[in-house]
């Protein structure tokens, strides 16, 4: 059977509590979450980055072979 290249995606989501009202714009706001986010899931990627937060498909546009140092 021969080699096919497949696109994997992963989808991982995290809950981030915060008060609004302690930040002065939205720009504020949206770095923050998105630092404790990170942090969150930096400090537990397995539990992130697994099979039920990931969906395939098969590359259609560079399929296997169309590089030439693919293992």
């Amino acid at each position: 059977m021969a080699k096919t290249a497949y696109l994997f995606t992963f989808c991982p989501r995290t809950r981030v509590v915060a008060d609004p009202n302690d930040f002065k714009d939205e720009d504020e706001l949206y770095d923050y979450l998105t630092r404790k986010a990170r942090e969150q899931m930096c400090g537990d990627i397995d539990n992130y980055l697994c099979g039920d937060n990931g969906e395939y498909e098969e590359d259609e546009e560079c399929p296997f072979g169309t590089f030439e140092k693919e293992v």
